[in-house]
C-alpha cells in the first residue's frame, strides 16, 4: 500500500556516496503509477461526490493500484495517502502531467542516447529532462509533498550521464532557476516532436544502409561475373543508387563512384539510367577526367584486336567526333592512336544541353565518323 509521508529526516537527500544505482525502468514505472494515481484521484473525488458505491465503484481500484505500488521498490503514490491533502482537479491533472512529462522525457533521453548520432538531439533531450524534472519538483515543493524519490533519481540520472558524456545543462539544474509547472503540456509536446524526428531520423539512416548494401551487393555480383551481365543485377543497382541520391546522397559522393567504378565500362548499351543514376554517371565521367590529367601520357601503341584493326582501316588518317561527357585527355590520345586518327574532336556536353554549339563540328567536310 502507500507508505505514509516521510519524516523531516527522511526528506534530505541521500549521501552521494550512499545513492544507489538508479533503474530507470522502475523510476518510468513509478512515474507512470503516480500519473495514474493523480487522474485516479480526480476520477474517486467525482465519484463520491456522486455518492457512487464504495465498495464496487471506488474500492476496487484503490486496491489494485496500492497492489502495483507495494509491488514496485520505495513506491510512494501520494495521491492514494488518506493523510495527505490532495490539490484541485486543475493541480492534479498537471502533477498527472508533470509525471508523464519526467518519465516521457527520462525515455527519450535514454533512446536517443541509444540511437541517435547526433549530440544536439541528445543535449536537447537532456535539456528537456531537466525541465520536466525541475518542474515536478517546484510542483511538489508548492504542494508540501515531500521530496519524490523518482525526480531526485531522474536529476541525478541525468546528472551523471552529462556529466560522462561532458554535456553542459545551462538551465533548470539549480533549486534558483525553476522550470514552470503550468508547461507541463508544453514539454511533453516537445518531447514527443524530438523523438519522432530522432525515429524518422533513424528510419533515414536504416535504409540507407539498407541500399548502401544493397547496391554493394549487386555490384560485387556484377563485377565478379563479368560480361555479359545479369540486366537484374543492373537494374537492382541503379534503383539502389537512384533512391540513394533521392536520400540526399550527393552525385558525386565517393561511395556511389566506388560502386560504379568496378563495372561501369560494361554496362549494357541498352540500359536507360533513370535521372539520378545520369548525374552520378556524369559525376563519375568528369571524376575520371580529372584523373587523367594528372597521368602520365602512354606512349606505346596498345595491343590490337581483329575489331580494332578494321576500324583503323576505315579511319587511318581521318577525323572523328566524340559526344557526350569530359574530355579525358589520356584516352583521346589513346584513342586517336589505336585508330591512327589524323584527331579526335571530343565535344564535353551535360543533360539537356542544346545540340547547335557542336552541330558546325559535325558538319565539318572531313569528319569521317560521329
Amino acid at each position: 500500500i502507500a507508505r505514509p509521508a516521510p519524516t523531516p529526516a527522511q526528506r534530505a537527500a541521500p549521501a552521494e556516496s550512499a545513492r544507489p544505482a538508479i533503474d530507470v525502468d522502475v523510476v518510468l514505472a513509478r512515474c507512470h503509477l503516480k500519473a495514474e494515481g493523480c487522474t485516479w484521484a480526480i476520477e474517486r473525488r467525482r465519484r463520491q461526490a456522486a455518492r457512487d458505491n464504495f465498495p464496487e465503484r471506488i474500492k476496487p481500484t484503490d486496491d489494485a493500484l496500492a497492489a502495483r505500488a507495494k509491488r514496485l521498490p520505495d513506491c510512494y503514490v501520494w495521491p492514494l495517502d488518506s493523510y495527505v491533502t490532495l490539490p484541485d482537479d486543475y493541480n492534479l491533472q498537471t502533477a498527472a502531467n508533470l509525471y508523464l512529462a519526467t518519465a516521457e522525457a527520462l525515455t527519450a533521453a535514454r533512446t536517443i542516447r541509444d540511437r541517435s548520432e547526433d549530440r544536439a538531439d541528445h543535449e536537447e533531450a537532456y535539456r528537456l529532462l531537466a525541465e520536466a524534472q525541475s518542474a515536478l519538483r517546484v510542483f511538489l515543493t508548492d504542494h508540501d509533498i515531500s521530496n519524490d524519490g523518482d525526480q531526485l533519481d531522474a536529476f541525478y540520472w541525468l546528472r551523471d550521464r552529462a556529466a560522462v558524456e561532458r554535456i553542459y545543462i545551462d538551465r533548470f539544474m539549480r533549486q534558483d532557476d525553476p522550470a514552470d509547472p503550468s508547461l507541463a503540456e508544453d514539454i511533453r509536446n516537445r518531447v514527443a516532436a524530438l523523438l519522432r524526428r530522432c525515429e524518422e531520423q533513424h528510419a533515414h539512416r536504416s535504409r540507407t544502409r539498407q541500399l548502401l548494401g544493397k547496391a554493394d551487393y549487386h555490384a560485387k555480383k556484377l563485377a565478379q561475373s563479368g560480361p555479359p551481365h545479369s540486366a537484374d543485377d543492373w537494374v537492382k543497382l541503379a534503383g539502389a543508387i537512384e533512391e540513394l541520391v533521392e536520400r540526399g546522397f550527393k552525385p558525386s559522393a565517393r561511395e556511389l563512384r566506388d560502386l560504379l567504378l568496378p563495372v561501369l565500362e560494361h554496362m549494357p548499351d541498352d540500359f536507360t539510367a533513370g535521372p539520378n543514376l545520369a548525374k552520378v554517371l556524369e559525376a563519375v565521367d568528369a571524376y575520371l577526367a580529372s584523373r587523367e590529367n594528372d597521368i602520365e601520357p602512354e606512349s606505346a601503341t596498345p595491343a590490337t584486336t581483329p575489331e580494332v584493326e578494321r576500324v583503323r582501316g576505315l579511319l587511318s588518317g581521318r577525323t572523328a567526333v566524340l559526344i557526350g561527357g569530359d574530355c579525358r585527355p589520356q584516352t583521346r590520345a589513346s584513342i586517336e592512336r589505336a585508330f591512327e586518327l589524323k584527331s579526335l574532336n571530343w565535344v564535353a556536353t551535360r543533360s539537356h544541353q542544346s545540340t547547335a554549339g557542336f552541330e558546325p563540328i559535325i558538319a565539318r567536310a572531313d569528319t569521317a565518323l560521329v
